[in-house]
């Protein structure tokens, strides 16, 4: 239960319940209050200095740095589950949680991080 719950808290509301849609449900009926705080967090972790209500300004250099370390951890776990079989985009991203519905716009701006999947996907 604690790894689902660690896949699901830092992320957005939207994000979560696409990803864990059983999860959030559970946790959206069994505790509300818990949920409502932790997208708040988030919420607040993405929201610029001066956006305004409701919309969000992304510090690309930060969430870059996040994605890559999500990508090398991933790596990490899927090697350990089957150390023969080669590692693709598509299953790093998954297996880190980055998001893949926004496509190459966002990809552009996560050079790092392309980098290091294209490193591993060598």
């Amino acid at each position: 239960m604690e790894t689902l719950l660690s896949t699901v808290a830092p992320l957005s509301s939207t994000h979560a319940g696409k990803l864990e849609p059983r999860l959030f449900k559970c946790l959206a009926r069994e505790d509300p209050a818990w949920l409502r705080k932790v997208c708040e967090a988030h919420r607040l972790k993405f929201r610029g200095r001066y956006s305004t209500e409701g919309s969000y300004l992304v510090d690309w250099a930060t969430r870059d740095a996040e994605y890559n370390a999500a990508v090398e951890a991933a790596a990490f776990r899927l090697r350990q589950v089957d150390p023969s079989k080669a590692l693709s985009q598509t299953a790093l991203m998954k297996e880190a949680g980055i998001p893949q519905q926004s496509g190459k716009y966002c990809m552009k701006r996560v050079p790092a991080t392309m980098a290091t999947i294209a490193r591993l996907t060598k």
